[in-house]
């Protein structure tokens, strides 16, 4: 397995690991038609295209399929940098994929010295999810609502400092 940049050639292929990852952690607490929804409109590959050149937008490929992917981008007023997607391949869970993504994405994104914390929202029911940011130093520094479906879903802001991420 290997890590590099994404291509605009990889939306797809971004937009597929998207929707099954969704599926498996989203699952019990998302009705399919919701995830389908929203990883239609937000993994569009239309849009993947032009969001792949900002920020860090980095893939993992094994045996010339892309199995996971990792986005991180300063935020807001440039202030804030962000992870704002890392998922895998359910078969990819716990195999250190997600970590090596996440340390990339930290490295590759042009950080200035006033920049203390990577942030990232977890939906709260996500158990897998906040495990894997808890085990990299992540604390919840805030809660917010999202409404899927007319129904409203806890998402926890955690915030971790940048340097605890490797930078190779």
């Amino acid at each position: 397995m290997h890590l590099r940049p994404a291509r605009p050639a990889d939306a797809e292929a971004v937009a597929a690991v998207a929707r099954e990852s969704w599926h498996a952690a989203y699952g019990e607490f998302l009705s399919t038609v919701a995830v389908d929804e929203t990883v239609d409109a937000w993994y569009d590959p239309a849009d993947l295209r032009e969001q792949i050149n900002e920020g860090a937008f980095v893939v993992a490929v094994d045996d010339d399929e892309l199995v996971a992917f990792a986005h991180a981008v300063v935020a807001g007023d440039g202030t804030r940098p962000t992870l704002t997607r890392i998922y895998a391949r359910e078969a990819y869970w716990g195999t250190g994929v997600g970590t090596a993504l996440l340390n990339r994405a930290v490295a590759e994104l042009e950080t200035d010295p006033d920049h203390e914390y990577l942030s990232v929202l977890v939906f709260a029911n996500n158990a897998v999810g906040r495990a894997f940011y808890e085990s990299h130093g992540f604390e919840v520094v805030g809660r917010r609502t999202e409404e899927f479906e007319g129904n409203d879903h806890e998402e926890l802001i955690l915030r971790a400092p940048l340097e605890r991420f490797p930078v190779d």
